[in-house]
């Protein structure tokens, strides 16, 4: 608050020669408005005003928008609350106070969707906002591009043809509000959000990244690696402040790690000046490494490194190797089950995951189905889940007669859960007893590399099973036969070299935890052995063999993989 606000208004009138106009875009209940209000009132700048004075200025500075009518009642309320408050905290004659007769705030705080109403055709003229604004502040939502096309199908191509930042594939809303509220800063305005940390090394954040670097200063980074900033939100935050405009600015960029991250990492960031603080994990980024590229911020020595590793070899994703997620059912409380125990004449006791009922089904029509959770570096995966699986021996699923013939007992349990499966979206064809498979033949094959997309890093394995599927939280990369060695892969996809492409490159969600996306994982570059050191990448293979096979014993293990991670740091150039 003090970063963005305060050079607003401890220099005096904004550029229009007036208090600065304040915006919080999704204001909710109003947090970030009195907290903007409290600290306006306490400027040199409004300062000895009476009670009918402090209401005109809030008047004319603080604004708002949301979509929940009941939050923008109570937004309205705390402000003018906020301001009573103050007023008896500076002695005001309470019986003056009383006199006045307080705004509405409805030309204020308006119940309306930021991204279509403010600054656009959608505004009426009873609840016009300004053109501009001097600060936008706030938080804004978190909803992922998956999610629009299950809440809201019809907006997702609007916002497309709308905003540069959903051009790229995969997008979250909170860009869309970073995107429009640059749109209405003035020039020499001031943002500071608190989003998800997600477009900073995203390729979906390309489009943001290279709007902001054209036409704003990135004055200030700040991530919270470690820390759940907020308990209703399962993301990592990013506090992101900056002013419209190009200047020499420097980017200061912090990573305050640990879990008491948001009070006392935050305490120790407001002490440090220009340079860099090796307990806060701050440092300041040269200007020219902001762009449309990953903003790969760090210290120079873990730079560099990266920097090397992300100069050779070449993608995966230009590679004969095929990379992709695990399958998602859409419904995963009713398709996936646990197993419990073998039952009489080929069938199999399972359980519920939601709510423990258990049922007697065809063991035919399940598929053991491997979670991320199940997969460890370099073991075989070990499948603690089964999936129910109406489909032919080609892939093709089984009419509903065919079901209930072939398989009463699987088409029972599915019919007792219609309702569920109804509600689910689907493809138009796609019959209501079917998961939400594109093509379930192929996403069983093997041999492939695994690994949970959630994970501490360096977890891949090589999964040899036939018939086996992979849930939506494992990523799978598949070399194509006779090409090279799944062996060399895994040993480099389990090495220092990868671990720290991760680090950069992913996106964290607690201490030393990241998220393996599968955009960013065809990024990561591969040294080609008949480009490198033929017996290096022999050696890397033999390794990394050897401990899939468990040929290995238990006291040569860690010696082989820190072998494998001396072996690849030479291939990559790291010292």
């Amino acid at each position: 608050m003090r970063r963005t606000l305060g050079p607003q208004i401890d220099g005096g009138p904004a550029a229009n020669g007036s208090t600065p106009r304040i915006l919080d875009p999704s204001c909710g209940c109003g947090a970030f408005l009195v907290a903007a209000t409290q600290l306006l009132l306490r400027s040199s700048a409004v300062t000895n005003l009476s009670a009918r004075e402090r209401l005109e200025v809030i008047g004319r500075a603080v604004f708002g928008t949301d979509i929940d009518e009941k939050a923008v009642w109570w937004t309205r309320r705390l402000l003018l609350l906020a301001i009573w408050a103050l007023c008896v905290q500076d002695g005001l004659n309470v019986h003056d106070t009383a006199t006045v007769k307080p705004p509405t705030l409805l030309r204020n705080i308006v119940c309306a969707d930021f991204l279509r109403f403010a600054g656009g055709p959608a505004d009426s003229e009873e609840y016009q906002l300004p053109e501009s604004f001097d600060v936008i502040m706030g938080g804004p939502p978190f909803v992922r591009l998956q999610d629009l096309h299950r809440t809201q199908p019809d907006r997702v191509e609007e916002y497309k043809r709308q905003f540069v930042s959903a051009g790229c594939g995969s997008f979250d809303l909170y860009m869309l509000f970073i995107e429009k509220s640059l749109c209405l800063l003035r020039e020499g305005g001031r943002l500071g959000l608190s989003v998800s940390n997600s477009f900073l090394r995203s390729s979906s954040g390309g489009g943001l990244r290279e709007l902001i670097s054209e036409s704003a200063t990135v004055e200030e980074i700040v991530e919270f690696p470690d820390a759940q900033v907020y308990p209703d939100a399962k993301v990592q935050i990013a506090l992101l402040c900056l002013s419209k405009g190009r200047s020499a600015r420097p980017t200061r960029y912090a990573r305050l790690c640990g879990a008491d991250a948001v009070d006392r990492g935050l305490r120790r960031l407001h002490s440090v000046r220009q340079g860099k603080s090796t307990e806060a994990g701050i440092c300041w980024p040269p200007l020219e490494r902001l762009g449309g590229d990953p903003w790969l911020c760090g210290d120079a020595e873990s730079g560099a490194c990266s920097a090397k590793v992300e100069r050779v070899g070449v993608r995966l994703g230009l590679l004969p190797v095929e990379i992709r997620s695990g399958v998602s059912t859409g419904a995963d409380e009713v398709f996936l089950l646990q197993p419990v125990r073998d039952g009489p004449d080929g069938s199999v006791l399972v359980r519920e995951r939601e709510y423990g009922e258990t049922f007697h089904m065809e063991s035919q029509a399940l598929r053991p189905i491997t979670r991320g959770r199940d997969i460890k570096a370099y073991l075989p995966a070990e499948s603690t889940t089964l999936c129910v699986f109406p489909y032919d021996k080609n892939g093709e699923p089984l009419t509903e007669q065919a079901l209930r013939e072939r398989f009463p007992a699987a088409y029972g349990y599915l019919q007792s859960r219609k309702d569920r499966l109804m509600a689910v979206q689907r493809r138009k064809d796609d019959p209501w007893w079917v998961p939400r498979f594109r093509n379930p033949q192929d996403m069983a094959s093997a041999p492939r590399l695994v690994a949970g997309k959630v994970a501490f890093g360096r977890n891949f394995t090589l999964d040899t099973r036939q018939s086996t599927l992979c849930h939506s939280t494992v990523a799978i990369v598949q070399p194509y036969p006779d090409t090279f060695s799944p062996y060399y892969l895994l040993g480099i996809l389990n090495s220092v070299v990868f671990w720290l492409f991760t680090q950069r490159r992913m996106p964290a969600i607690g201490p030393k935890r990241y998220i393996c996306r599968v955009l960013t994982l065809k990024e990561f570059p591969l040294v080609l052995p008949e480009s490198a050191e033929q017996s290096t990448c022999e050696e890397i293979a033999a390794l990394a063999r050897g401990l899939c096979e468990g040929s290995l014993e238990a006291r040569n293990r860690q010696d082989a993989r820190s072998q494998i991670d001396v072996l690849a740091k030479a291939l990559y150039g790291i010292t």
